[in-house]
Formats: structure tokens, sequence, C-alpha cells
């Protein structure tokens, strides 16, 4: 059953939250979105949001429900954080597509590092713009595997990443030089959100 939302009723929870998406990761900015929504699919508003900010979007077929009220206007920001908050929406951007899915489709999984340290992992995942600290990574003492989870494109981004600096693999990932936090063996947290859209 596709859940309805009365944005009305919505809004005040939503806004009491931190913004969802950081700046790095985020095609959106302070500009403000000067389309008013009303009843309307989740899926046609976020193309609607993302046509207008000239990004590509993969919207995945988990996302349902639809916006039913007036929503005032507001910045490209706020409305795709609203959106997010309200139909409990993930995301990830790459630089090039933004990707949307439903927090149940949040994934985790242990990586072997095969030969590399987390910390070239890591180093690697900055210098790429990969890296999204919404979705913390943890190595284990010895730095052999570390635990990720996020969005499915962004763990293909960090997987592919890992097997191009193992040493087995032969690969390598081209580093532009600049500094970046250290980031030491079991520090963050990473957690999976499950919500169901049925209620």
């Amino acid at each position: 059953m596709k859940r309805f939302v009365n944005v009305f009723a919505a809004m005040v929870v939503a806004f009491g939250l931190a913004s969802t998406a950081a700046a790095k990761n985020s095609p959106f900015d302070g500009q403000t979105y000067p389309f008013i929504t009303v009843d309307q699919d989740i899926t046609d508003a976020l193309r609607s949001l993302a046509s207008h900010v000239g990004v590509n979007i993969h919207i995945s077929e988990s996302v349902v429900g639809r916006v039913r009220g007036k929503l005032p206007v507001m910045s490209e920001r706020d409305y795709f954080d609203f959106l997010s908050k309200t139909f409990g929406l993930v995301d990830y951007y790459d630089g090039t597509v933004l990707y949307v899915y439903s927090a149940d489709e949040l994934k985790n999984q242990m990586v072997p590092l095969k030969g590399a340290s987390p910390e070239m992992v890591e180093r690697a995942l900055r210098d790429l713009d990969i890296l999204d600290d919404r979705y913390p990574m943890r190595a284990t003492e010895f730095g052999s595997v570390i635990f990720v989870a996020g969005p499915e494109r962004y763990m293909q981004l960090i997987q592919e990443v890992v097997a191009q600096l193992s040493p087995q693999a032969g690969g390598s990932v081209s580093i532009v030089s600049g500094s970046s936090p250290s980031w030491r063996p079991g520090g963050g947290t990473a957690a999976v959100v499950e919500l169901d859209q049925n209620q």
C-alpha cells in the first residue's frame, strides 16, 4: 500500500531535524525552488526537482508515496530534505547522478582490504570525492577488514576503490595530493535504519 502524507502534519517534524544532505554530497543549494507541489506522486516530485536543478536522478522502485496538501515555497535543499524525512528516503550523489532509495534498502557489508590499509582507502575515497560522512566506516583492530553501511551505489564505489587499491589486484587509483582528517581504526559508527512504508 502506498504511503500518503499530509504535508502540513509532517512539516513541523521535518524542519525540526538537521539537514539530511551534507553540502559536498548534495546537488542542491540555498536557491529557492519556485514550484508548488499539490497532490503529486513522490517520484514525480523528485524528478521535477532534479530537472529544475539540472541533475540526473535514479529513483529506486521501492520509493513510493504521494504528497497531499500544498507545500509552501522553500529552498531546493529544504524541499529535498522535507521529502526525504517525510517518506523515509536515503540518497547518495556521486557528482553526476543523484541516487534515491527507501531507507529499508540501506546495506551493510564487511569488505576485506586485501593488503590495502584503512587509511589508504579513506584517503582515496576523500580525494575522489566518494566518501560521504553520513555513512561512516569502521575498521578492525588490525586493519584487514572494514565495515561499511550505506545506499547501494555508495557501497559499489567503495568496493571498486578497495579492489583497485589491492596489491593482489595489481590495480591503482589516481590520487590528487591533499590533506584529510586522520581516520583511526575503530573510529566512527555505522547504522542501518529500517522504516515500514506500509503504515
